[in-house]
């Protein structure tokens, strides 16, 4: 068709706390229970059965006796796969996902059970010190208000 959707969007779970180490506390139990969960739903497709086109991922995983502990959280954390820490640490690796041409960034933030008012302060960090670090005078500005 004649639109082309230029775009590169990821998703990540993302916690932001005043402290590397207050995040992780806080996010550490939640982020596990969701991986581990999500493993367990992807990988029956990998227990038999005909699998979708592009899925074979999940054949090899589901009988890879290593990848339970390729989600956990520190692989998760070491490999830039979640955003979880203080301003600059997140800053940093959205930085990192930004330099490769990701131009968009869905941020998971109520993973599990982080509870509700943790969830806001991590939206309000993110909105008042990580956002304004990579806003351009051309890149349209989103409007919300949390109470």
């Amino acid at each position: 068709g004649a639109t082309v959707n230029d775009k590169v969007a990821i998703f990540m779970m993302t916690f932001c706390a005043k402290t590397d180490a207050e995040a992780r506390r806080i996010a550490e139990a939640a982020f596990s229970h969701y991986m581990d969960r999500s493993m367990e739903f992807y990988l029956h497709w990998g227990r038999g059965g005909t699998l979708p086109p592009g899925y074979e991922w999940y054949a090899a995983a589901a009988n890879s006796a290593g990848a339970a502990e390729r989600v956990k959280f520190d692989y998760l954390f070491e490999h830039g796969m979640i955003l979880c820490g203080s301003p600059d640490t997140i800053s940093e690796q959205v930085a990192k996902y930004r330099s490769v041409g990701a131009n968009q960034m869905i941020m998971g933030m109520q993973i599990g059970r982080i509870p509700h008012e943790d969830v806001l302060k991590s939206i309000r960090l993110v909105g008042d010190e990580v956002i304004p670090r990579f806003r351009s005078s051309t890149a349209p500005r989103a409007v919300a208000q949390i109470s």
